[in-house]
């Protein structure tokens, strides 16, 4: 994963080309029949200020990306790597579980004023 969360700011959250495989064997990408879910940890608790878990929705005739907002009252250090755990489910023996080490950051705005 790419990216970083800011304290104090609406985050949205994309994930993009979730995948799997057809009877067939042929890949494609999954839609809005999967169910998608983030929980964000911090020293093995669950950050507050959301409820856990949180869904991602599918974006419409998209290949496979789903999103969702992370509110800006997620209590958040001011600097290090939280750790965000997406669970994927498909169906019947199509489930996927991620591990995504998210950084922190702070805006400074002092040198704007």
């Amino acid at each position: 994963m790419e990216g970083f969360l800011y304290r104090s700011n609406d985050n949205l959250l994309v994930v993009h080309g979730l995948r799997t495989l057809d009877e067939q064997g042929e890949e494609v990408f999954l839609d809005d029949d999967a169910t998608v879910t983030i929980t964000l940890t911090l020293d093995g608790l669950q950050v507050s200020g959301q409820t856990w878990p949180t869904a991602l929705e599918h974006r419409v005739e998209s290949d496979g990306d789903f999103e969702a907002v992370l509110v800006d009252t997620l209590v958040l250090p001011t600097s290090g790597t939280i750790r965000g755990t997406l669970i994927v489910d498909n169906g019947t023996d199509q489930h996927a579980e991620f591990l995504l080490l998210i950084p922190i950051q702070s805006r400074d705005w002092s040198s704007r004023l």
